[in-house]
């Protein structure tokens, strides 16, 4: 959903289980030790079936540490998405950088210096240990492979002989230029709200104060547990890096907006009638029960999208979907035209690919998929023991005065039944299955049988 304010869609194609313990048994080049990163490697074998080059994948594995991003595709240990819904950020910000997006602190090392001097009360009332504010380390920086970069300074002045912010740092104009460690530099608000405190020794590479720093702190490409957005400057990269397949493995990642408007995953669902298509005694005290059992497909739509869902060519609406549901819809054979709230209908074209057949009211954003082929039912029959029954019995069918006999499930179930009724007298017999379908039969026994 953070990603749609962007026009950056992504469609969810679902999850496979890989029990495959020599395809997770990777190890790295550190202390051989596991590590995400090999997977990657791995995926380049073209006989690879668990990798789609058509997708962004995600693995979440039991190797490694923490979380991590090669090319376009994402790394998770699974803890880091265990116990906690607030862990979803982790996802967030490797899809980040799967998009083209460096952290905002990019040209920093992760090892910082510390200043002890001019504290701000807050900091300075902390306990002793932690009476200190971060200063940026510039020092060995390594930039990334595809796109290189370096410390970026602080000015936001285009003029100014300094300016670097759009070929620096995280290349985003509109994150100001941050550095590795300045959660140590913030004081608490309460209700997980944070300030950052300025230093006179806390400056750039050519000496300017860094300052504002509480949007990039909040910011998904930094480190902390409050992180709430992107700036707009990063949707614009993120839409660039595809646009212009930065590291060259966006480009066979993208597929048409109307895939958007299929289910992810079309589910069979076979139910048995109650209604009785035959019933034979076997003459064993047991009878056959053959039921129909009729199909249909349950369409499953990712979250992410406020959906409606009409009838045919119609205005009926028949469902409705908020953004957080994953929700399932029953398809009876009929058409069913889908409206998606967060989609700009001028996206739509009727260049759709084979799930979908045509498009209407493209001024609402409008499309349908194609209705459920016909599932003919199939008959599944079932050999069931008699439960019990009863039997009537009168000398005239027209005769108001009948006896009655109940029978219990051995009594039913027993194959000398008949032979043991009255002569000359007509027997309605009704035997009743464990599922309680019931059979009846009337026959007439004379003095002969």
């Amino acid at each position: 959903m953070l990603f749609n304010i962007f026009n950056i869609f992504l469609k969810y194609r679902g999850y496979t289980n890989i029990d495959d313990s020599e395809y997770l048994q990777c190890y790295g080049a550190q202390n051989n030790q596991p590590m995400a990163w090999d997977l990657r490697v791995r995926s380049f074998d073209p006989n690879d079936t668990h990798y789609d080059y058509s997708c962004i994948n995600v693995f979440v594995t039991g190797i490694g540490s923490g979380a991590i991003h090669e090319y376009s595709d994402v790394f998770l240990k699974y803890t880091v998405l265990n116990g906690s819904i607030n862990n979803i950020t982790s996802i967030i910000h490797e899809f980040g950088h799967a998009l083209g997006l460096l952290h905002i602190f990019e040209g920093t090392m992760g090892t910082v210096d510390f200043v002890y001097d001019n504290l701000p009360d807050c900091i300075a009332e902390n306990p002793p240990a932690s009476r200190k504010m971060a200063k940026p380390n510039f020092n060995g920086y390594t930039p990334q492979p595809f796109f290189p970069s370096g410390p970026e300074n602080v000015t936001r002045d285009p003029n100014d002989a300094n300016y670097n912010a759009d070929v620096a740092g995280d290349f985003v104009v509109d994150t100001n230029a941050s550095f590795r460690g300045l959660n140590s530099n913030c004081c608490s608000l309460g209700n997980e709200q944070f300030t950052f405190q300025t230093n006179p020794a806390v400056v750039d590479q050519t000496g300017e104060m860094y300052v504002d720093l509480d949007d990039e702190r909040t910011n998904y490409m930094h480190y902390a547990s409050e992180i709430n957005h992107f700036s707009n400057g990063q949707g614009v990269r993120m839409r660039e890096s595809i646009e212009n397949d930065i590291n060259g493995h966006l480009q066979e990642k993208l597929t048409p907006i109307a895939s958007l408007y299929e289910p992810y995953r079309v589910e069979m669902i076979g139910t048995i009638s109650d209604e009785i298509h035959s019933l034979t005694d076997n003459g064993n005290g047991t009878a056959e029960v053959c039921r129909l059992k009729n199909f249909t497909l349950n369409h499953y739509f990712q979250p992410g999208f406020d959906y409606w869902f009409y009838q045919g060519n119609t205005t009926n609406e028949t469902h409705h979907a908020n953004r957080t549901d994953f929700y399932g819809i029953l398809d009876e054979g009929i058409l069913r035209y889908v409206k998606i709230g967060q989609i700009n209908p001028s996206f739509l074209t009727n260049e759709f690919d084979s799930y979908i057949t045509s498009y209407s009211d493209i001024q609402n954003g409008v499309i349908f998929y194609e209705a459920t082929p016909c599932l003919l039912p199939e008959i599944i029959c079932i050999t069931e023991p008699y439960d019990g029954g009863k039997i009537t019995t009168t000398t005239n069918l027209a005769n108001p005065n009948v006896t009655i006999k109940v029978l219990n499930n051995q009594e039913a179930s027993d194959p000398n039944l008949e032979q043991s009724l009255e002569n000359n007298k007509y027997h309605i017999i009704e035997k009743t299955t464990t599922s309680g379908a019931i059979i009846q039969k009337t026959i007439y026994k004379s003095g002969n049988n």
